[in-house]
């Protein structure tokens, strides 16, 4: 029924949204206070997932890529959607050396310090429409190693190769040739601003409006 009285759609994504719908890209967060810092971090780690932690962001699979490169320090930051999962995890993690977890909610603050002390952040989520973690991560100038989908190609033609690196396994050689990635000093996020998500969402509105 509220589709049927549904005028106007907004999209997050170009890919895949109808001809005379709105689109407004989720925006960067490089002008949100909390992420506007330069910390030097005490706890280094090469490589991060991190997030709200869900089963099907595939985090078992991380915890293995970890195991599986102790060339690298690997680091497991966010909230688990139960207690259950998250002593599940907790298992998992204990044996490797080269793994840190924090699983738990952590402040805005605390975050941007685990991401800046980052040097790749990986998503190796099952689906990906729409990343808030990988926006996240690139407007704090870390690139991001993403599964490979339209969505993720479309990004990383917007973005840039170097900054967003796509594989269809998620593995210790995925992950160096991410590292090892050549990309300009900082992500082109200009297509991201909170202006154009905002006036993309006002002119929707006043279509709706106009429409009613």
């Amino acid at each position: 029924m509220l589709d049927e009285k549904t005028t106007v759609r907004i999209f997050l994504n170009d890919v895949g949204s109808p001809p005379g719908t709105f689109v407004a890209l989720h925006p960067h967060y490089q002008d949100w206070a909390p992420y506007r810092i330069d910390v030097s971090p005490e706890k280094r780690n090469d490589i991060l997932l991190f997030g709200a932690i869900r089963p099907y962001k595939r985090t078992e699979e991380f915890i293995e890529l970890a195991a599986s490169d102790p060339s690298h320090l690997y680091a497991l930051v966010g909230a688990p959607n139960t207690s259950l999962y998250a002593a599940h995890l907790k298992r998992l993690a204990a044996p490797i050396g080269n793994l840190r977890t924090e699983l738990g909610y952590l402040s805005d603050e605390e975050l941007a310090a685990w991401i800046q002390a980052s040097e790749l952040v990986v998503l190796p989520y099952r689906s990906f429409y729409n990343s808030g973690a990988a926006l996240l991560a690139l407007s704090l100038a870390r690139p991001v190693l993403v599964p490979q989908n339209e969505f993720t190609r479309a990004l990383q033609n917007e973005i840039g190769e170097g900054w967003v690196n796509i594989t269809e396994d998620f593995t210790k050689s995925a992950v160096d040739s991410a590292l090892a990635a050549p990309r300009p000093r900082k992500p082109d996020l200009s297509k991201r601003s909170v202006e154009a998500h905002a006036k993309t969402n006002i002119a929707a509105y006043l279509a709706a409006t106009a429409g009613a």
